[in-house]
């Protein structure tokens, strides 16, 4: 089982995900420096806190020689600066095609994740065990585009098949990360569902519907997993939630304005120039 090749989310694409088909777009030039910028940013948190140097290029090697704290310290600085600092929004909606983003909403923001190599599953970093989207709030008709900023092939996602329409008891609040993503109250129903192991390389990006029931893969390999996503949601579903109407503009813009926004990727891309020099000096 391997998910579907794309080269655009369509409509089509958008409705047949969230019936619980998987899609891959390959890496593209765009995406690829795409991932190239996140981890650009990475590294320069990483070289404030630790004060060892890196690069875009050795980060992954950098951050998976360090103790668990100063990654989490790092993760917390990463979704502090990414609020400020949506670049990869816009990328992401251009993932959309025109006749399809008439009628979607993306969200404004979204923070890369590090996940560092360990045996040890009590040590996993930001690790999410198998859970849907829907169990903290958001609207079960949501898909998830999700990039690989590093290669993940020891490290990926896994997508549980024809887990969309089957109702699962969940809690939160009990052990690590519980209380963000939720457990299982019984572990043993994700056996119901054959799994599809996802590890997309560099570059590459998943299209999945987020009441999939789904969890990160450990680490296993000798670099760090770095991975950051955007949901994308129908304008008609919003309107139907309050919650989430009152929401739009705060969390989620119409992908045909964030498609408006100026383009910034090319100049933050080149090291020498005025923009690339303001948004160094407020970070």
């Amino acid at each position: 089982m391997t998910p579907t090749v794309t080269t655009s989310i369509t409509e089509d694409v958008f409705q047949r995900a969230l019936t619980g088909e998987v899609f891959i777009m390959r890496c593209t030039d765009l995406s690829a420096d795409v991932a190239q910028v996140v981890r650009w940013r990475i590294a320069r948190i990483f070289t404030k806190i630790t004060s060892i140097p890196s690069s875009a290029e050795d980060i992954t090697a950098k951050t998976a020689s360090v103790r668990p704290d100063v990654i989490e310290k790092v993760n917390r600085r990463l979704r502090i600066s990414f609020s400020r600092w949506p670049i990869s929004a816009k990328y992401f909606a251009t993932l959309i095609s025109d006749t399809c983003a008439k009628s979607k909403l993306i969200q404004r923001f979204r923070y890369p994740i590090l996940i560092p190599p360990s045996v040890d599953p009590v040590e996993w970093i930001e690790f999410s065990p198998p859970h849907k989207d829907s169990w903290y709030g958001y609207p079960k008709e949501t898909v998830n585009l999700w990039l690989a900023c590093s290669s993940a092939k020891e490290a990926g996602l896994q997508i549980f098949l024809n887990s969309i329409d089957t109702v699962m008891r969940f809690k939160t609040g009990l052990g690590k990360n519980a209380g963000v993503y939720g457990t299982l109250e019984e572990p043993k129903v994700c056996d119901q569902f054959p799994p599809m192991k996802c590890t997309p390389e560099t570059g590459e990006v998943l299209i999945f519907c987020t009441d999939a029931l789904h969890s990160s893969l450990p680490n296993t390999g000798l670099q760090t997993r770095i991975a950051i996503d955007y949901r994308v949601i129908d304008r008609r579903v919003a309107s139907k939630r309050s919650q989430w109407n009152n929401g739009v503009g705060r969390f989620f813009l119409p992908v045909t304005t964030v498609l408006r926004c100026p383009p910034i990727l090319e100049s933050i891309l080149l090291s020498d120039n005025p923009v690339s020099r303001r948004i160094t000096q407020f970070y």
